[in-house]
């Protein structure tokens, strides 16, 4: 375990307490309009602890779907789920499904207090497939994203901040893994993308047992990851998102074709 690491994440966690969370919520993958929520973490836990016992005829690809984030929503509060419309992220998502096991990365969030949700995927361990498991980290405060403004083009904007969310996340959930002594090959990397979807895990028909669930946080005595501190603590360069002049900076000049 490397311990440089432990020190870093002890170091940039927020206050304990009981912590509330922003997240949005779909029917299932196809659904392209959904539902904000904001509640304490612990209600978060003890809803997604009553959804791996319940009992459903989906299989998984038709299960409900949560994002992480703060979406624009339309004129009836209605959000969508592409990456235009991440507004911030509330949460690091962990995805890895290479058969190993969490339990030292487990005990290093036990030891620091540290807010979580560990569940088993609803495919793991059914049909030949090896653990299968999502790792959810709530944030002290969310990630704020700046919109296209001052003349820089959304498109632009938009493409700076998914760079920046895709290389710091990953620097992050690295960080962490090896807390973990979890190999940074067991990530499924394409947790890094900007809108990032994550299943609700739930009994489907070939399952007879409910979806392994283990959480911190659920008595309101948990602390939460800056994000911000956590990737300066752990030597990241860019620990902040791109400001519109560093969006701008990203912009590759083309020389006109003959």
């Amino acid at each position: 375990m490397n311990t440089n690491i432990k020190t870093a994440l002890a170091s940039s966690l927020g206050p304990v307490g009981e912590h509330t969370i922003d997240y949005a919520y779909f029917d299932d993958q196809e659904t392209t309009q959904g539902m904000s929520y904001r509640c304490h973490w612990s209600e978060f836990v003890t809803a997604r602890r009553a959804a791996a016992a319940t009992t459903t005829t989906r299989l998984k690809h038709g299960l409900p779907v949560e994002v992480g984030a703060i979406l624009a929503s339309d004129e009836d509060g209605l959000v969508g789920k592409t990456a235009k419309d991440v507004l911030a992220h509330t949460w690091i998502f962990i995805d890895c499904d290479d058969g190993t096991h969490p339990g030292k990365l487990v005990e290093v969030l036990n030891e620091l207090q540290v807010a979580y949700l560990l569940t088993e995927s609803s495919s793991s361990r059914l049909a030949g497939n090896v653990l299968k498991w999502h790792l959810f980290l709530p944030l002290d405060k969310p990630v704020i994203y700046q919109s296209a403004t001052g003349g820089v083009d959304a498109a632009t904007m938009l493409a700076a901040n998914k760079a920046w969310w895709s290389a710091a996340s990953l620097a992050v959930k690295t960080a962490l893994l090896g807390v973990g002594n979890v190999p940074a090959t067991a990530l499924d990397t394409t947790s890094n993308t900007f809108a990032r979807i994550a299943y609700v895990p739930q009994m489907t028909q070939d399952r007879t047992a409910p979806v392994m669930i283990k959480a911190g946080g659920e008595d309101g005595d948990a602390r939460c990851i800056d994000l911000g501190r956590f990737l300066a603590a752990i030597g990241y360069a860019q620990p902040s998102p791109p400001t519109m002049a560093m969006a701008v900076a990203t912009v590759q000049v083309r020389k006109p074709s003959r």
